[in-house]
């Protein structure tokens, strides 16, 4: 009666189990689904009698039902639970309490940490902190373990490549395999923290080019007078050695302070390299030249002949080099060998940090030295941060600055213990051959009339001295209103200027900037060359498209002035 009264069928089941104990003389249990959608279980024991033949059978059934629905919704919540897991885009570690070792991980983790699940299955959290940091993270860990601790900020986790990423990690307790574990959700925040980074980078280098551009044009000035006297003196007195020899220190003196100063105003919007198209190869040589001088180690040099040419400012790109060539030196307290190279590099799939894809020049500076610590590798080109006990901190950001605005890289790769090489990639020029220096250190002279206005006397005594020295009539002028009132009695007389000498920056008064379209109405085909102190205008470095024809950044010598007023006017 059993398929009549529980199971709702008019006839025995196709599976019965009674007659399937009868045949095999053992029990038999079957799970059956009656017509009212019920789910049953039917034990069949078979029974004997006194002859010990199978005549009977003892059957119990169970309803199953909520059994089952429990279970179904079990075994959904494991497959939701599941899918979930695998599908986080956070990394999931569960870590059993106790040992603290894997016991599950996700995709995610697995992706930002670079294992294997199987590989993070044999480890446990001390494996993937470096030592340094492990007294920390496991203090976070038990406080997690506990409750106390429910997120753990900027927790730093070692790859399988040994690079380190950030995590926020946020963490549950729950039994998992029988096991009471710690499920820690890990959030990368690596590249979160680089901006962060950069952005106070950035304010910091803005806090700098503030107080740098305050000072930097009445400093410029200052050293314009130096420079200036001294470059005139030194044509005048050229046979007399001792003054000479005087004469050359003070420029060497007023060289290095210029070079201190432009250090500084690198990091302001007035650190615009002013370009030409140049030959890193030239350059390179000369800043291997001026390093040698006065350190302990060997500098191999190995350059393409075929370089192609690059749109730099030569002086800051010499800056840069001779950075990289004292820093190698520096990792060597006992000297050793720096390798230098150039090579022309293609970026085509895997543009490097950033660059887009194109042709570039690359120079590596590699050195032999002890190689760069991990825990200092992301602040090397951080404003202040120094390691050296003189330093100042403003070598390797001031470089990574003038880069930046070359619209290049740099990039480092170190092994400690074996060294450290610097990449420093540039933009392949638009112009077929680079422009290059006859090297006879002739200075050109000429013939003409040229206006000049600067607010300081001083200076445009000096400017007037220069170029008087190179055959040129030197007419001064003290603000742009004045520079306008002579530029145009001259031109309505017949006798106009050959060319234009204009400040930028003239406090209180008109500069160049407001002068030179005021000369250009009334002269179209003026030639004007602008002059500051690497101001925060950018007009220096983009000269061409306010109206100026030529540039000639403060304190000026008397050969680059030469030159400027060569390239605009032609020889004498």
């Amino acid at each position: 009666l059993c398929y009549e009264k529980y199971m709702g069928f008019d006839r025995p089941c196709d599976f019965c189990p009674m007659s399937m104990a009868a045949a095999i003389g053992e029990p038999a249990c079957v799970e059956m689904t009656g017509r009212d959608g019920r789910h049953y279980e039917i034990m069949s024991i078979p029974l004997q009698n006194k002859e010990g033949v199978v005549d009977r059978a003892l059957e119990i059934v169970k309803d199953i039902t909520e059994t089952k629905k429990t279970g179904a919704a079990l075994k959904e919540s494991e497959e939701n639970y599941r899918n979930l897991f695998n599908a986080s885009v956070d990394g999931i570690l569960v870590a059993d309490i106790q040992t603290m070792a894997f016991v599950e991980a996700n995709p995610a983790i697995c992706r930002m940490l670079g294992y294997s699940r199987e590989e993070l299955l044999t480890l446990s959290v001390r494996d993937i902190h470096a030592p340094e940091h492990l007294d920390n993270i496991l203090s976070v860990f038990q406080k997690q373990a506990i409750g106390s601790v429910r997120v753990a900020h900027e927790i730093p986790c070692l790859t399988k490549k040994g690079d380190t990423v950030c995590a926020d990690i946020s963490a549950a307790k729950a039994m998992i395999h029988g096991k009471v574990c710690n499920i820690g959700i890990f959030r990368d925040i690596t590249d979160r923290i680089h901006m962060e980074k950069a952005l106070q980078r950035k304010q910091k280098m803005e806090a700098v080019g503030t107080l740098a551009g305050g000072i930097a044009h009445d400093f410029n000035n200052l050293l314009g007078i130096i420079t200036g006297n001294a470059s005139y003196a030194l044509n005048r007195f050229s046979e007399n050695r001792e003054i000479t020899g005087i004469l050359s220190s003070i420029l060497k003196g007023a060289t290095q302070a210029q070079t201190l100063t432009q250090q500084l105003l690198t990091f302001a919007r007035g650190g615009e390299p002013i370009k030409k198209t140049v030959n890193l190869n030239q350059v390179l040589r000369d800043a291997v030249e001026f390093v040698s001088r006065g350190i302990r180690s060997q500098c191999l040099i190995s350059i393409d002949d075929h370089l192609r040419a690059v749109e730099a400012d030569a002086g800051q790109i010499h800056h840069v080099l001779t950075n990289l060539l004292i820093n190698a030196d520096q990792s060597m307290p006992e000297g050793g060998v720096i390798r230098v190279r150039t090579e022309n590099i293609r970026l085509s799939g895997h543009p490097v940090h950033g660059l887009p894809a194109g042709n570039y020049v690359r120079v590596a500076v590699e050195d032999q030295g002890a190689g760069i610590p991990t825990r200092h590798l992301s602040n090397i080109f951080d404003p202040y941060f120094t390691t050296k006990a003189t330093g100042r901190g403003l070598g390797l950001p001031t470089a990574d600055s003038i880069i930046r605005k070359h619209h290049g890289h740099i990039a480092v790769h170190t092994v400690p213990g074996q060294g450290s090489t610097f990449h420093v990639y540039l933009p392949e020029s638009p112009h077929a051959t680079p422009v290059t220096d006859t090297g006879n250190g002739t200075v050109p002279t000429g013939r003409g009339k040229i206006l000049v206005m600067d607010d300081q006397e001083p200076l445009l005594d000096i400017a007037g001295r220069l170029l008087s020295s190179l055959g040129y009539e030197a007419v001064p002028a003290r603000e742009g209103q004045e520079a306008l009132d002579l530029f145009r009695q001259a031109r309505d007389t017949g006798e106009p200027f050959d060319a234009v000498i204009l400040d930028l920056t003239v406090p209180g008064g008109m500069g160049g900037a407001q002068a030179i379209p005021l000369m250009l109405a009334m002269d179209p085909q003026v030639k004007a060359v602008v002059s500051n102190g690497y101001s925060s205008d950018p007009i220096m470095a983009n000269f061409r498209s306010y109206g100026f024809s030529g540039v000639v950044p403060k304190p000026y010598t008397r050969a680059q002035l030469a030159e400027v007023l060569h390239n605009l006017l032609g020889p004498a």
